[in-house]
């Protein structure tokens, strides 16, 4: 039988994978609800996308535990994010055209 000092842990690390992949995983429904067209790349590169952020936050969780101060965990969670947020962006596929990346750059820079 599970301790419920080590079921508390496990439930906490739960929530902080499904925190940390919530906004990488909006962002790639929102890019697939704006970017259709990636013909059968999006087959190959949404799994890949998600089992890279989850490399990224599985390497977090011990580094979190090896930090003391909570605004280092803070910084490193938040630094994590980001990563997630821009491997999905980059890794996104479209079939013509220029880059997800660049058309949202363009966007973003009022062209």
């Amino acid at each position: 039988m599970i301790e419920r000092s080590s079921f508390k842990m496990i439930v906490k690390a739960l929530l902080k994978t499904v925190a940390s992949m919530s906004p990488s995983a909006i962002l790639l429904m929102v890019l697939i609800h704006y970017f259709p067209y990636t013909g059968l790349a999006r087959i190959i590169t949404v799994p890949t996308t998600l089992v890279i952020n989850v490399l990224f936050i599985a390497i977090g969780h011990p580094l979190s535990l090896r930090l003391k101060r909570l605004h280092y965990k803070v910084l490193l969670w938040l630094l994590i994010i980001i990563i997630t947020v821009a491997v999905t962006l980059f890794m996104y596929p479209q079939e013509s055209g220029p880059a997800v990346v660049d058309i949202l750059w363009d966007k973003l820079a009022g062209k």
